[in-house]
């Protein structure tokens, strides 16, 4: 049978024995091969963490990335391949998306809680300053290396965070 991928679109073509193939159109025998189409797109990833700076100061990073496979490297599409082949796509409920997840919240908060607070609000009171919006750049390198993944766009935005009741300032300081 032969099969042609869409635009945005590559073919995963495993066969028994042996590595996985990434290719736009291929011919398949059934008995001896396996073939799934993995989603190239970009995607929006938004989430919202609640941190703490090296001085103990509440701040809620509100973060938007758009990302996509590296398209122009053959090798970082077969990794990513690998990365979300029983998947097709990166997805809210996939084990790929939840590690992707993880590692970018662990990894922003890191920086933010190595960071003082005059650091991240230098002559910007509604947002991250501009050292804070380089380190968290710098992850571009950490994405490509870890998942095979490229930042094309980003924007963070920080908000002191004010707590008025004193439930929430327990909460926060245990």
């Amino acid at each position: 049978m032969y099969i042609v991928a869409r635009p945005n679109e590559y073919l995963v073509v495993k066969d028994i024995g042996s590595d996985m193939k990434i290719c736009r159109k291929a011919y398949i025998t059934y008995h001896f091969q396996m073939t799934k189409t993995i989603d190239v797109r970009p995607y929006w990833y938004q989430f919202r963490i609640g941190i703490k700076s090296i001085d103990n100061t509440p701040f809620v990073i509100h973060a938007t990335f758009k990302m996509c496979p590296d398209l122009n490297d053959k090798a970082a599409i077969i990794l990513y391949a690998k990365l979300v082949y029983p998947h097709s796509y990166l997805d809210f409920a996939n084990p790929p998306y939840l590690l992707l997840d993880k590692y970018i919240k662990t990894k922003i908060s890191n920086i933010a809680s190595t960071m003082t607070e005059g650091e991240i609000f230098i002559n910007n009171d509604d947002g991250a300053s501009q050292l804070f919006k380089d380190k968290v750049l710098q992850l571009q390198h950490h994405f490509r290396c870890c998942f095979w993944i490229i930042i094309l766009n980003n924007d963070v935005n920080i908000k002191k965070q004010t707590f008025e009741k004193p439930f929430f300032r327990f909460l926060l300081s245990s």
